[in-house]
């Protein structure tokens, strides 16, 4: 457990610019005099965004002017920014690794009795997330894997996705494996347009790492990392694209899971697809509209829980920003939960079969092409 309000309230303005920096900016502008500092955009770029990424120090939040188009605090943006990366870590797994590049102490963390051994064991394990960080631009090129990385891992299918509203055959279909040296469920990455292999994220079994933060991340195995730049590929793509160029129809979800669950609730009739994140980006919208597709639907996961509150309006305008993307080229609608079918943080795939149909059938409109 972490006191993050406190370590956030103490973090200097040297600091943020250390972790801007470590995160991958290129340019940062001190507007001391104004309140603010600027940098150049890695909420939705790895590198190259324009300054449009704002921190606000007495409010200490950072505002995107760009495509993020929100206010969120320095730990949302090392989420934000690993995400991008092929990572996928929450709040803890965030704090941990402020807490690393700036050499800060334990002062800031509440430990139980008997963890303190456990987690220095494997400190060098989860060292290998910041080798993810990119110091200066870059050209990013996808690297394949060769197939034979898959014989490492077992294709029995894992219980925790069998319980997780997703069949042995979906497992099969995506390649579903369990990789028993680290103890963690493996999802295979494929290229959208040749399907070869160019990434392994993991679901870690380990309450250690789930507890650290690292939940979902991508695989390392003797020293190579299996991440890629997320950004420019779509989970299920490669699978289901003759389907979507078929009725040119796409849903948009998250995380692999869902496009799982949407496999096994309507086999063989998959249409959608997985950002591995909450942003789209450019490449990502162009994947789709050069199949030829006409109908767009976004369906990310809950980010609130009462209607009609601030968090349901700040959720319901991404949303919108992320259909408008669109709107030149599809009819887009999005999943929006009125009646409350789903929990804070549910991908709309979660709650099963019925639910999802019964939100797709509300999804709202947001625009007809002409």
């Amino acid at each position: 457990m972490y006191d993050k309000d406190k370590l956030k309230s103490e973090l200097t303005i040297e600091e943020i610019k250390t972790i801007l920096t470590e995160l991958g900016v290129q340019h940062i502008e001190s507007h001391i005099e104004k309140g603010h500092i600027i940098t150049n955009t890695i909420c939705h770029n790895i590198s190259d965004g324009k300054m449009k990424l704002y921190y606000y120090i007495d409010d200490m939040i950072f505002r995107c002017y760009t495509d993020c188009g929100s206010n969120f605090d320095v730990f949302d943006l090392v989420i934000k920014n690993y995400a991008l990366k092929g990572a996928e870590i929450n709040l803890t797994g965030a704090i941990n690794w402020i807490l690393r590049t700036l050499g800060k102490t334990n002062e800031y963390t509440i430990r139980h009795e008997g963890f303190g051994h456990s987690y220095v064991s494997r400190r060098e394990e989860l060292d290998w997330l910041d080798s993810l960080l990119v110091k200066k631009p870059v050209n990013i090129e996808m690297k394949v894997h060769r197939e034979y990385t898959l014989e490492l891992f077992s294709r029995k299918p894992h219980p925790l996705f069998l319980s997780d509203n997703i069949s042995e055959e979906t497992m099969k279909k995506y390649e579903i494996m369990y990789y028993e040296k680290s103890n963690r469920v493996v999802i295979p990455h494929r290229s959208h347009d040749t399907g070869e292999l160019i990434g392994l994220k993991s679901r870690s079994l380990n309450f250690e790492d789930i507890d650290n933060g690292y939940k979902y991340i991508p695989l390392k195995i003797q020293n190579v990392q299996y991440s890629y730049p997320t950004f420019q590929n779509l989970y299920g793509l490669y699978q289901n694209k003759d389907f979507i160029k078929k009725i040119r129809k796409v849903v948009i979800f998250e995380s692999e899971k869902s496009v799982m669950q949407f496999e096994t609730y309507f086999p063989n009739q998959n249409f959608s697809v997985a950002l591995c994140g909450s942003n789209i980006s450019k490449q990502q919208v162009e994947m789709l509209i050069n199949l030829g597709v006409q109908e767009i639907i976004i369906a990310l996961d809950k980010e609130f829980t009462v209607l009609n509150t601030n968090e349901s309006n700040i959720y319901e305008e991404k949303l919108e920003r992320l259909c408008s993307m669109f709107s030149s080229y599809a009819k887009v609608s999005m999943i929006w939960d009125r009646g409350k079918l789903l929990d804070f943080k549910d991908s709309p795939s979660d709650k099963g079969k019925e639910v999802f149909v019964e939100l797709f059938k509300m999804r709202r409109t947001i625009n007809t092409k002409e």
